[in-house]
């Protein structure tokens, strides 16, 4: 799957009309030099110097940062080390490293809802397609275009590239602006930027990866469903897992396929993700009960929520009020 969708992002970078032929050659060449990590490390990384008590946390902690702080002072003078992971197999997660040119995805996020090797191709496709297409993607959204093949910060753009690259992205931007989950409170579009565009962007790479799949055949219904849309159904609940810090979830589920669809224009190769942490207790956030929250946002599970909205980002965070009771 990824070799696939690796191969339908490359094509789609190969027909932008927009983009000149040196640049073009410089994107090709990013998305076919990147470092995938599937499941787990090559080399196993050794925790040998740390030391942990069973009764310490505090304890735990303060050796956990130093063991860390030896390992990074540890690679001073040596060979940069591109096949390096930066997340625990054990993590559901997947991640871009744009100084790497590398992608890792734990072996944690390879199971159901996202991945499951006995499902419909159309599922997979849909689910963990749609992670691996984002995470190509961040290798060329605004942050990530600004790294070359090597992991390089370097300008690898022409200047008129440049321009149209950063317009699209600002017209993508103002699109999210307008989105709005609460009457009072938009999207930050240019906040969530590296994030839409991976999302935009991702679904469509993984779209042409499945239907290249088949090879010129037609998809078959299913349940009444064709390809694309047992696809759309079934990336929602992984859509729905990873909340972090991008646009609120329903808004990333829906404007992500709508986009896909409307606007092809914009879905262009970016730079990878910005690494923003909204939350801070330096500032401002207003509560809002969960009745505010039910009136506008269905689907959400009973019980009390609150709605965090910080003013200097305008990015809001639904928490439960107590900790929710697991089956």
């Amino acid at each position: 799957m990824v070799k696939g969708i690796k191969a339908a992002f490359a094509k789609r970078v190969n027909t932008i009309d927009w983009m000149a032929p040196e640049t073009k050659k410089e994107a090709i060449k990013k998305v076919e030099t990147i470092v995938v990590g599937v499941g787990y490390p090559e080399n196993w990384r050794d925790y040998g110097s740390y030391t942990i008590s069973a009764d310490d946390a505090y304890a735990n902690e303060i050796a956990g940062e130093k063991a860390e702080y030896a390992h990074q002072l540890a690679k001073i003078g040596k060979p940069f080390d591109k096949g390096e992971w930066w997340m625990t197999p054990q993590t559901v997660n997947a991640v871009n490293l744009p100084v790497q040119n590398a992608l890792n995805f734990p072996a944690a996020i390879l199971q159901p809802p996202f991945f499951d090797a006995k499902a419909d191709p159309a599922y997979n496709y849909g689910a963990i397609g749609a992670v691996i297409g984002h995470e190509i993607s961040h290798s060329f959204d605004n942050n990530g275009a600004a790294f070359d093949s090597t992991g390089a910060l370097r300008n690898w753009w022409t200047a008129e590239d440049l321009k149209k690259f950063e317009a699209a992205g600002a017209a993508l931007a103002a699109q999210y602006d307008s989105y709005k989950p609460f009457p009072d409170l938009a999207v930050n579009g240019k906040l969530t930027l590296g994030e839409n565009i991976a999302d935009v962007a991702g679904l469509q790479a993984a779209y042409d990866a499945y239907r290249a799949s088949l090879n010129g055949k037609e998809a078959p219904v299913i349940d009444g469903l064709t390809g694309a849309a047992r696809a759309d159904r079934d990336r929602r609940p992984c859509a729905r897992q990873l909340p972090r810090t991008h646009r609120p979830q329903p808004r990333r589920v829906v404007q992500g396929v709508q986009c896909s669809a409307d606007r092809q224009a914009v879905s262009r190769p970016r730079s990878a993700r910005p690494r923003l942490g909204v939350m801070s207790t330096s500032r401002r956030c207003e509560e809002r009960s969960d009745e505010a929250i039910s009136s506008h946002l269905s689907g959400l599970e009973s019980g009390r929520w609150r709605l965090l909205r910080c003013a200097r980002e305008d990015a809001i965070f639904l928490m439960p009020a107590a900790p929710p009771a697991f089956p």
